[in-house]
């Protein structure tokens, strides 16, 4: 697989949703201008939430250039194939249930999904609990953590391939 060539169908998802962010944060704050204020309708609270949603859009568009800026940065030695699970590692996995898996792991980014070759590629973080299970193993390895909607169950899976 050509990590580059998935970094950057990743990074152009990422700028994609940036994009529809803004449009969404720019239409928000036009209906903040646009709602009546306390003088108008004393019961009236929609310039007041429309305001609250605004900055909650701002600190997300904030977050998200600070994703596609720190993926932009990732460094061409962090993608380079790796026999074992680390950051820059893209891994496949197969579950119990014959269901084929594969994940970037990278340091942002966490839950962006594309496709490539025909497969779907999520980004998992550090912070994803399946890392944690993931970081460290290789191929024919054999991972089963816990699924925390359903307690006494375990979700198992082998690893097939890292590159």
């Amino acid at each position: 697989m050509d990590k580059k060539v998935i970094l950057a169908g990743i990074l152009k998802e990422l700028e994609q949703q940036r994009m529809e962010l803004q449009e969404n944060l720019d239409t928000t704050k036009q209906a903040a201008v646009d709602a009546p204020g306390a003088m108008q309708s004393k019961s009236d609270t929609t310039k007041f939430q429309m305001n609250t949603l605004a900055n909650a859009m701002r600190r997300s568009l904030t977050d998200k250039d600070q994703v596609i800026h720190a993926l932009k940065d990732f460094s061409a030695s962090q993608i380079k194939d790796h026999d074992t699970v680390q950051i820059g590692a893209i891994v496949e996995v197969k579950e119990d249930n014959g269901q084929q898996l594969t994940y970037f792991s990278l340091t942002q980014g966490g839950g962006t999904e594309i496709h490539h070759a025909g497969k779907l590629i999520t980004v998992v973080t550090p912070n994803a609990p399946i890392s944690a299970f993931l970081l460290g193993k290789k191929k024919g390895d054999t991972v089963e953590f816990p699924i925390p909607s359903k307690p006494g169950s375990v979700r198992k899976m082998t690893v097939t391939h890292v590159w």
